[in-house]
């Protein structure tokens, strides 16, 4: 379901977490020992696990791991641990062989959790637990009655469940049942960890459960979860920007813009960054199958966000600085692919279509070769005038005394804007002014737009935030290339025509628009979007580094 509801629990909801008084925050932790027969999930292990299971016991034990007794377990596993090796670094770890740093190839590592991925899990249910686990209930069983634990009824009485008042409650498959009753006689009688394990599992519902666990183990997890976090002093009381700096804060924040809030892909792209793409639908969803995780993202129309391929060692960035290395590259279109090309063109999505932007192909050198034309026929006076009159009319807005002396923000309001203004002008951007009270963005929301776009394309931000940003660029991203594209139609004018007919640049930006119009039908999203994103960005940038060596040297001695 697409929705962006989640339970926070260091939030107050007024959530009943099996107490007469709920859950307090910041008071730590304790567990009955009831917690710990409910975690022990065996019937999830997956047919690999179980295989791997079956192979590491023929090899502690030499026989087959459905004979494997008690006694076996506990001398296999006490032989076991003695020949662990005291210093970490030469235990072994699934027969991986470490480098000569001692650390284990990456490559193993993202096979091994790729393959886990994509293996599905077991089910929960009566007669579900492997053979392989025979003498590990067992001793869950004995440990239970050890430890004088509360049987299945009790238990749930005590999370406000009904008890059951019939074995067929507890599951309906009959001959689960029939061994319950020739067992325990009545269900009262049933004891917590046999019930658990035979308790009959929910039905898997879209929208709902989808793990499908028992009810009971369902209940409880979900208080313990409240339990373990609002009790966590970290993670409620001293959760705070003070205690974690505000950069630290928001690294740890979830957004639920972005996958409704899960931050799974996270731990996967930092640790793995040369194996998992930020968009790696398994470093996103690694709890269900990559299969079956396409069909829910298609069904919420969410699947083109991401990349479905198996991670694989990934292709590193080279940097080519020489002259001669960047006219090699350059030149030999068939050999070197712009990367920039293909991430804008990921960006702009109309509707179930996608346009084909700015590329290599032949298809766009009509395009660059009447875009050159135009641009260097224009009057370079005209437009140093326009630049002019801008700055000037801009430092007389944004400028403001303080203290006696006059003050401006270069960056934001002056360096940002300037481009912004030509680029509006230019392309027929809808920028909203005084004089153009029609337009659609502000002078800093256009150029916010504009730089968060120019970051997803033209940038290698870091793998963690690449996601989020793309998702951000790609929705502003189509927003803004449906004005471009309604500005070059002329099905909707965002500057009076009295203004554009007066202004040299408005002419200018015309006519250039026209040119590549007529030099091909897609101009707005393969050279007018691609131009204005590398434009105001970089010029602004070029600006403020010039400002700011000017005012390191300039600045009058003490």
């Amino acid at each position: 379901m697409d929705t962006q509801w989640t339970l926070d629990p260091r939030q107050h909801t007024g959530i009943d977490v099996g107490t007469n008084a709920g859950a307090e925050r910041g008071t730590g932790n304790v567990v009955s020992v009831e917690f710990n027969l409910c975690y022990r999930w065996h019937s999830c292990i997956s047919e690999k696990d179980d295989k791997w299971i079956q192979d590491f016991y023929q090899e502690l034990f030499g026989k087959p791991a459905e004979q494997v007794t008690v006694p076996d377990l506990i001398q296999g596993f006490g032989k076991f641990e003695r020949n662990i090796p005291e210093d970490p670094l030469q235990r072994p770890f699934n027969k991986f062989k470490r480098g000569p740093d001692g650390k284990f190839s990456d490559d193993d590592l993202a096979e091994c959790i790729t393959s886990v991925i994509e293996d599905c899990a077991g089910s929960f249910g009566g007669r579900n637990v492997p053979k392989s686990m025979r003498a590990v209930e067992i001793l869950g069983i004995i440990q239970g009655r050890k430890w004088n634990v509360a049987g299945l009824n009790e238990f749930r009485k005590h999370f406000g469940l009904k008890p059951y008042e019939k074995f067929e409650d507890i599951n309906s498959d009959p001959e689960v049942a029939g061994a319950l009753r020739r067992l325990y006689d009545h269900p009262d009688f049933v004891e917590l960890y046999p019930g658990l394990v035979a308790e009959e599992h929910k039905e898997p519902m879209v929208p709902g459960v989808g793990i499908a666990p028992t009810y009971t183990i369902s209940r409880v997890v979900l208080s313990d979860a409240v339990c373990l976090v609002r009790g966590d002093r970290h993670y409620t009381i001293d959760y705070n920007a003070r205690n974690l700096t505000n950069w630290g804060y928001a690294e740890a924040q979830y957004d639920l813009n972005i996958n409704h809030g899960c931050v799974f892909y996270k731990l996967f792209v930092r640790a793995l960054p040369n194996h998992f793409k930020p968009n790696s639908v398994y470093a996103h969803y690694p709890m269900v199958i990559p299969s079956e995780t396409e069909k829910i993202l298609k069904d919420l129309k969410r699947a083109h966000l991401f990349d479905f391929s198996r991670p694989t060692r990934l292709a590193q960035h080279k940097t080519v600085s020489s002259h001669t290395g960047v006219k090699a590259v350059v030149d030999n279109h068939g050999t070197y692919q712009s990367t920039w090309h293909g991430a804008l063109q990921e960006l702009v999505t109309v509707g179930d279509s996608k346009f084909k932007l700015s590329g290599d192909i032949s298809h766009h050198d009509s395009q660059r070769l009447a875009a050159q034309q135009e641009l260097y026929t224009g009057s370079h006076d005209q437009i140093k005038a326009f630049y002019k009159k801008t700055t000037e009319s801009l430092l007389a807005e944004h400028s403001y005394k303080l203290a006696g002396r006059q003050f401006v923000d270069v960056v934001r309001d002056i360096a940002n804007l300037v481009p912004v203004h030509f680029a509006a002008r230019v392309f027929n951007l809808p920028l909203k002014t005084k004089d153009n009270p029609k337009g659609i963005y502000t002078e800093h929301e256009l150029y916010a737009v504009l730089a968060i776009i120019f970051v997803a394309i033209f940038t290698v931000p870091d793998p963690v935030h690449a996601f989020p940003i793309a998702q951000t660029a790609r929705a502003v991203s189509s927003q803004l290339a449906e004005a471009i594209e309604s500005g070059i139609k002329g099905s909707k004018g965002f500057y009076s025509s009295s203004a554009k007919k007066s202004e040299p640049v408005s002419v200018y930006g015309a006519n250039l628009v026209k040119a590549l119009s007529k030099a091909g039908k897609d101009a707005a999203w393969s050279q007018v979007l691609p131009t204005v994103v590398a434009l105001v960005p970089t010029q602004a940038e070029l600006v403020s580094c010039r400002a700011s060596l000017s005012l390191s040297y300039d600045r009058p001695p003490n």
